[in-house]
This record gives C-alpha cells, sequence and structure tokens, in this order.
C-alpha cells in the first residue's frame, strides 16, 4: 500500500452517486453468484471485502507480508503506523512485527504476518496511519486483514503476487531509486496455459527452410474472483509497470508455482460486477526467465 496524500481518508467507503440517463434493463448478479466468485473465508456474506493472510507456516513462503511506503514531501514529516486488534494497538516503530526503515525520502513498515501470528496471535487486524506533511495532520485506517495459520486447505485457491518497484510513474508515484518490496494474496484462479513455441529458421540457396533456433516459453492465466476497485487500479496503475513479479499458486490440485519470476504479457479482461462493489481481472503472465532454448547449428 502506498501513500502519497491523503486527500480522501476513507478510499475504500466511497459514496455511490446516480444519474438518471436513458438505459436497457439488465440482470443483476444474484447474491449466491457474487459470493461463488468471491469464496472469502473472512467475509463469507460477500458484503465486505477483507484482505486474507496466513502465518505461522513451515516455510517463509507460506506466509504473507503487506508493505507500506509513506513517500515525505519534506524531510520532517513523519509517519506512524499502528496495528489494531479489538481494543488493543501495537505501535510499528521497530522490526518486532516486521521489516522498519526510516530514511531522508521515506518511511517503509513491511508487516510480517508470521512474526504477528506468533507474537500476538490469529485475528482481525486493521493498520492505522497518521500522517504529518507540510504540517498538516491526517489519519487513515485500513482495509481488514484476517490473519489465519497456514493450512493448505484455507490457503487452496489464493494467489500471492510480489512486486518490486523503483523509478517514476508518470502522473504517478516516485519510488526513487531502491526497489521497494509490494506483496498480495488474492482469492484467484492460476493455470499454466499452451506455451509460446519460437522457431527461428532462414531459407538456404535450394530455397529450404532451415531451422537454427528452437524456444518454448510458458504462460499463465491469472483470473481473479472479486476484489474492490482499489485493487483493480492497483494491477492496471502499478503491478503490470513492475521492475520485477513473482507468483505463487497455493493450490491442492494444478500447477505447482512458488515464486516464480513472472512478466505480464497481457490484460486480457477487467470487468465490473453488475449489483456489487467487486471487479474482476485477467491477465496473462510469462516466464521471465526463458532458458528453454536449443540452438541446432
Amino acid at each position: 500500500m502506498i501513500f502519497t496524500q491523503l486527500d480522501n481518508p476513507k478510499p475504500m467507503e466511497k459514496c455511490e452517486f446516480v444519474t438518471k440517463i436513458d438505459s436497457k434493463s439488465i440482470t443483476p448478479l444474484k447474491p449466491t453468484e457474487i459470493l461463488d466468485l468471491c469464496g472469502s473465508l473472512c467475509s463469507p456474506c460477500g458484503c465486505e471485502y477483507k484482505q486474507e493472510v496466513f502465518g505461522g507456516g513451515e516455510s517463509n513462503y507460506q506466509n504473507d507480508k503487506t508493505a507500506f511506503h509513506f513517500f515525505k514531501k519534506l524531510t520532517t514529516d513523519t509517519v506512524e503506523w499502528t496495528l489494531l486488534k479489538g481494543g488493543l494497538e501495537f505501535t510499528l516503530v521497530d522490526d518486532t512485527y516486521g521489516e522498519f526503515v526510516d530514511v531522508d525520502e521515506r518511511t517503509s513498515f513491511i508487516i510480517d504476518w508470521d512474526k504477528v501470528y506468533q507474537l500476538i496471535g490469529a485475528g482481525e487486524y486493521q493498520i492505522k496511519t497518521v500522517v504529518n506533511s507540510i504540517g498538516v495532520e491526517a489519519e487513515e485506517t485500513s482495509i481488514k486483514y484476517c490473519l489465519f495459520e497456514y493450512d493448505d486447505c484455507l490457503a487452496d485457491g489464493t494467489v500471492r503476487v510480489e512486486w518490486w518497484q523503483s523509478g517514476m510513474i508518470l502522473n504517478g508515484t516516485e519510488f526513487g531509486g531502491e526497489e521497494l518490496y509490494h506483496s498480495i494474496r488474492l482469492k484467484s484462479i492460476l493455470t499454466e496455459i499452451t506455451p509460446d513455441y519460437i522457431v527461428d529458421s532462414y531459407q538456404n540457396n535450394n530455397r529450404k527452410r532451415i531451422a537454427f533456433q528452437k524456444e518454448v516459453i510458458r504462460k499463465y492465466s491469472f483470473n481473479s474472483k472479486c476484489i474492490p476497485s482499489d485493487i483493480l487500479d492497483l494491477f492496471i496503475e502499478n503491478i503490470v509497470l513492475a521492475n520485477c513479479l513473482k507468483i505463487t499458486n497455493f493450490a491442492l490440485t494444478g500447477s505447482e508455482i512458488i515464486e516464480k519470476e513472472v512478466d505480464v504479457d497481457s490484460i486480457d479482461e477487467t470487468k465490473h460486477l453488475t449489483g456489487s462493489l467487486f471487479d474482476l481481472i485477467s491477465l496473462t503472465f510469462i516466464e521471465k526467465v526463458q532458458n528453454r532454448i536449443k540452438r541446432l547449428c
């Protein structure tokens, strides 16, 4: 999650405005259809989006992290993060619950949910952010994070996307020269699809086609379940522009994909679910390390 300014302190609580326009009648999705596309452990009614995270896994890749980055306008700007659980508050000012960094141009905190699980336990959490920038103070409370002990069955049907950003996105965020880490786990379907098969060849004097190199490039189809518009925007305006991407598939059946380094090959579809506050996105990933190459001459 990235904080540059807090003009709207509650971006997840947007009002809806209705304007009368000429239109055709459509059939909205039934609640059960929306729920089937959501399948959330945290909010089974499908009314509220909550982020599922895991700790307590035996392997590092099973445990989640969530990154918060605040970019300073002045070196005197400050940010304070507080982890909330029920009526309890835990100040995030050191490496107790993750990784804390405070330098001239930014302040960052990467929550290690395994540390939170070990020290506090499972449950529902939020992160309160208080920013003082150019003498103006603003406060924001995040979406809710549901922390579970890692279990293969509970994690089934989720995909974690990790990405690193540096440089500047025009009309967006300036990340600076250091690659900054981000991560999100979503209810999604990730499958390996038909790979690209590339043959480089030439035609000899007898007009015979001679292949001198053959290559196979693996590709993966990603289809999200229900996500709020904020996360859809995160994909379109940030994730697909990342320096580096890694995907991990948590599925009891299907392709085993663990921290596979990929690039975005295409944005296949974005769709708003009529009658709900949710969206869908479909992407195609292509493996970044393309080393299935055979040279024939």
